[in-house]
């Protein structure tokens, strides 16, 4: 990814178009996923990354992220979350679990969990959420990293980074209208 300056001074950032870029306000306007990232590392662990531009603030994001038992209303593989104090067990819709436990956590700004049970978990979950410089919006990054293991049926990790890219879209649409929805100024018929 480059990033630069557009027309007006507006910040680049590449896009998952085909290496098209567009500057963060028409990401704003469009809800696109405003960076993708797969990496295969050299110990053959796989991480996938996705960031998304929300309009809302950023502390707003990070306090509902922060509650995994919100995850299934937008992550559409899981069934449901239940929080154990530092540990959570997340589990999926086809009929898995994870253990994941929590290991990060800077108010407002980041978080992350390990995983420590489940065979098709993730080693690493990691969420960030960052300012940008247009009023009342924030990215939100959620990357996930699995561990080179046992060998992991073809297609599996684009099958993760599609339902990575469909969680941040409903997660973007419900902020947003719930923002929308608690702005919102009733007409009056006359």
């Amino acid at each position: 990814m480059r990033l630069g300056r557009g027309s007006g001074g507006s910040p680049l950032v590449g896009t998952r178009h085909g290496g098209m870029r567009r500057t963060l306000a028409g990401a704003a306007r469009t809800g696109e996923i405003t960076m993708a990232l797969e990496v295969i590392g050299r110990d053959g662990s796989h991480s996938i990354s996705r960031t998304q531009l929300i309009r809302r603030p950023g502390l707003e994001l990070y306090r509902v992220l922060q509650g995994v038992h919100h995850w299934p209303k937008f992550m559409p593989f899981l069934a449901a979350v239940l929080e154990q104090g530092k540990r959570s067990r997340w589990c999926l819709k086809d009929g898995s679990e994870w253990v994941m436990e929590q290991t990060h956590d800077i108010l407002g700004r980041s978080l992350a969990w390990r995983g420590i049970g489940g065979e098709s978990a993730p080693s690493v979950v990691t969420v960030h959420v960052h300012g940008v410089p247009i009023p009342g919006s924030a990215e939100v990054r959620v990357a996930w990293r699995f561990e080179a293991g046992p060998a992991r049926p073809p297609g599996v990790f684009r099958s993760a980074a599609l339902a990575l890219d469909e969680a941040l879209e409903v997660f973007r649409i419900l902020m947003e209208v719930r923002r929308t929805a608690a702005t919102a100024v009733p007409l009056r018929i006359i």
